[in-house]
C-alpha cells in the first residue's frame, strides 16, 4: 500500500465530518429565528443556495457512483430542506408570544 491508500480513509472520514458539521450550521440561524420569533432580518440565502449545491453535487456522485459525495449530499439536502421549511413556516406564522 502508499502513502495515499492508507491515508485515504482518513481524509474521507474528515471530509465527511467537516461537510456535514458545516451543514449543521444552519441549526444556529434557526435558533436565532426561533429566538426572535421571526425570520425578519434573516435571509433565506445561505439555506437555498447550500440547498441548490447538495443537488447539484449529489447528483454529481451519483454520475460518479461516489459513495462519499452522495453520503455528505443527500444528508447536506435533507437538512437544507428542513431549514428551508421551518423558514418558510416562520416566515408565514413568527411567534406572537416572543
Amino acid at each position: 500500500m502508499t502513502l495515499a491508500e492508507d491515508v485515504l480513509p482518513y481524509l474521507s472520514f474528515s471530509a465527511i465530518c467537516s461537510t456535514i458539521g458545516l451543514f449543521l450550521c444552519g441549526l444556529q440561524i434557526c435558533s436565532r429565528i426561533r429566538q426572535r420569533g421571526t425570520t425578519e432580518g434573516t435571509g433565506s440565502g445561505p439555506f437555498l443556495i447550500t440547498f441548490i449545491s447538495c443537488a447539484f453535487w449529489l447528483q454529481y456522485g451519483v454520475l460518479k457512483q461516489d459513495n462519499v459525495v452522495i453520503l455528505v449530499n443527500v444528508v447536506g439536502f435533507m437538512l437544507q430542506s428542513c431549514y428551508l421549511l421551518y423558514y418558510y413556516w416562520m416566515t408565514r406564522h413568527p411567534l406572537q408570544d416572543v
